[in-house]
């Protein structure tokens, strides 16, 4: 038996930190026996407030007793922060978060090297954490800029050591002369550079003459021209022609300030180092295919020339060829213009991405070029992504007779995968009618992926959307069908996804069913509580921890049950109607219909994505390998990553580019 005395001193000592220096203003990483320790020291705390409860149980509430268990609450609490992740981890692995939280934030260093000491030494002895200059500019302080500058020529850019830097190149006019020095001192470290040249920017030519040979780094070069109109300034890029592992290049020349006759773009290409071109040019006078198709090397090629050549030569040239390009997008503008069509020809293209923006009276003559242009390059292409800037509506009468953009699917008869961006309602009931009636209409499709608006998409289209689908997986065996209803602003109305897996499944007779079912229960046995909330309805043990791991998911599916106990299907077909169900036997039903979702998945084929979009799982789909990842909605899966070309991807980049920060 513990004495007094000693029971005293033991509880004397309990409260006093194992590891006082932890608490003094530091982030330090504690090992694992110094995490053990702590944990031990909790569980002691833990016990003695299991104690001090039976004691205040047996004997009443005290002063002493409240006393006690609140420092060792506390002691707990501020222990348990020592146990926090943060601390556990290993230093290079916490670097290597802190990096790759700076693709897409610039501030991370800044914010990171604020936490704490040991965060700021982290930040500070990891060169890759800066390569990305912020852009400072164009605040309207002149002041502050030049400090700015100041900093990034004393500190920022010293400390990405040997590593490439990645900026943008738009100082004001003020500041040009002194930050022409300070970037131009670390030419030989370029990686991924933008450069907006504005009027005032001639000498640009001067210092790229300067930086011939010395680019060792460089593998993304960006240019913008910032004015509209002609200009007379001479820019050559014939330099950049000179760092080997030059990849990426963008040139936006919004006033043909590349393609001018002092300017120099155009002129002794190709460079054959670039394997991703994009372009956007506004003259058709830009147009060279013959200087372009010297990109022997282009695997990716974006082409936005907004204002196409209306007119051919009088022979016609032999097609300019893109040998190696894979991936193609082209920004077809709203002209009168075709005919280049005729003259481009990608031999191995296997992904085409067309942003199409045409009113539909004039589709009929330009789909026709464009659909000779699709045959052509249809042997080897994987995958089409249709995006149609139109209205979903069904075209006025007067329209209704032009082959429209239907005739482009009618003879793809080896594509897999197709994916149409806001369609048009004609375009829509063409491609899923044929599926489901006309067995030689795209036989070796596969995927099938459709972007709906939801300010169009409403409640009447659901119907015949949903019957379409069902008649056209009814005579074709699809891996892949995902509808997305996509929404510009949160106000607008849209129909919930599960709204539409109910009636895809054939859940709205089964719901329906089951509550006229239980309606007759309750008048025979005259009780209000069949299944109580706290029964066990949701199915053996093992499920019901697994529908724990899901509670997201879960909402969503009980959110939308519940909206189907208040929708008009089932208003007033019982004795009292749905809306008048109490909140207990409506609890009730929605438990019992969830354990219908899961005892019955072998009948099911449709899920949602997120809260957007509805997925088809197939009997032969790999989500069913594991039955948790898809009955009740899917979160984490992305059906379109990798499956087509887009306005963000840029496929078949070399990846160590980002893992190596330019090393090759």
């Amino acid at each position: 038996m513990v004495s007094k005395k000693n029971r005293g001193a033991r509880q004397k000592g309990l409260l006093k930190a194992p590891l006082p220096q932890l608490f003094q203003h530091t982030n330090a990483r504690i090992t694992d026996e110094e995490y053990q320790l702590i944990l031990s020291s909790i569980s002691r705390v833990q016990d003695e407030i299991t104690r001090l409860t039976e004691v205040d149980a047996a004997e009443g509430p005290s002063q002493a007793t409240y006393r006690r268990r609140q420092a060792c609450e506390d002691f707990v609490q501020t222990h348990q922060k020592l146990l926090h992740w943060t601390r556990r981890v290993p230093l290079e692995l916490l670097a290597d978060i802190f990096t790759w939280c700076t693709e897409d934030n610039t501030r991370i260093p800044w914010n990171v090297s604020q936490v704490c000491r040991q965060w700021r030494a982290i930040a500070l002895r990891t060169p890759q954490l800066w390569r990305k200059v912020p852009p400072f500019w164009n605040n309207g302080d002149l002041t502050a800029e030049r400090r700015l500058l100041t900093f990034l020529s004393d500190d920022y850019l010293l400390r990405s050591g040997e590593e490439s830097i990645i900026f943008s190149w738009r100082p004001p006019l003020a500041l040009v002369h002194r930050a022409y020095p300070i970037f131009w001192d670390h030419v030989e470290r370029w990686g991924d550079v933008h450069f907006f040249i504005q009027p005032y920017h001639a000498q640009l030519q001067a210092r790229f003459i300067d930086i011939e040979g010395r680019l060792p780094l460089l593998y993304a070069l960006k240019l913008t021209s910032c004015f509209i109109g002609p200009t007379d300034i001479p820019i050559s890029l014939k330099s950049f022609k000179s760092a080997p592992r030059l990849r990426y290049m963008q040139v936006n020349d919004f006033s043909s300030l590349f393609v001018s006759p002092a300017g120099q773009l155009l002129h002794n290409w190709p460079w054959k180092q670039v394997t991703h071109f994009d372009v956007l040019f506004l003259q058709a006078e830009s147009l060279n295919f013959e200087t372009l198709s010297g990109f022997r090397h282009v695997t990716y090629a974006k082409l936005d020339w907004r204002s196409w050549p209306p007119t051919m030569p009088q022979a016609d040239p032999l097609p300019a060829a893109f040998q190696s390009c894979k991936y193609l997008h082209l920004h077809l503008p709203g002209t009168d213009s075709y005919n280049f069509l005729r003259i481009i020809l990608f031999p191995v293209l296997e992904d085409l991405f067309i942003y199409y923006n045409r009113h539909p009276v004039q589709d009929g003559w330009f789909i026709d070029e464009l659909t000779r242009f699709i045959q052509r390059h249809s042997a080897h292409m994987r995958s089409l992504h249709w995006h149609r800037v139109a209205e979903y509506n069904s075209l006025p009468p007067i329209y209704q007779s032009i082959p429209v953009e239907t005739m482009l699917f009618d003879h793809l008869n080896h594509l897999p995968s197709l994916r149409l961006t806001l369609p048009s309602r004609h375009l829509l009931q063409h491609i899923l009618k044929s599926l489901g009636t006309d067995g030689t209409f795209m036989p070796k499709l596969r995927k099938l992926h459709i972007t709906v608006d939801a300010q169009f998409f409403k409640d009447y289209e659901v119907q015949w959307i949903t019957e379409a689908l069902k008649n056209a997986l009814g005579q074709r065996e699809l891996d892949e069908i995902c509808l997305r209803i996509s929404r510009k602003s949160t106000d607008q109305a849209r129909v919930p996804p599960w709204e539409i897996v109910f009636k895809l499944d054939g859940w709205e007779r089964r719901l329906k069913e089951d509550y006229l079912k239980q309606a007759e229960l309750e008048i025979e046995n005259q009780v209000n509580k069949i299944w109580p909330p706290s029964s066990p309805t949701m199915g053996p043990p093992a499920q019901t921890h697994k529908i724990n791991e899901v509670t997201f998911q879960m909402a969503s599916l009980r959110r939308a049950l519940l909206q189907f106990l208040h929708s008009r299907i089932l208003v007033g077909i019982s004795h009292r109607g749905a809306v008048h169900d109490s909140p207990a036997q409506k609890e009730a039903t929605i438990q019992r219909w969830v354990r219908m979702f899961l005892e019955q998945t072998s009948d099911r084929r449709w899920t949602v994505v997120g809260d957007q979009a509805l997925l088809y799982v197939p009997p032969n789909s790999p989500l069913r390998k594991q039955d948790f990842r898809w009955v009740l909605g899917v979160s984490d899966y992305d059906p379109y990553e990798q499956d087509f070309l887009d306005d963000e991807q840029v496929p078949g980049l070399n990846p160590a580019w980002k893992l190596n920060y330019g090393k090759l």
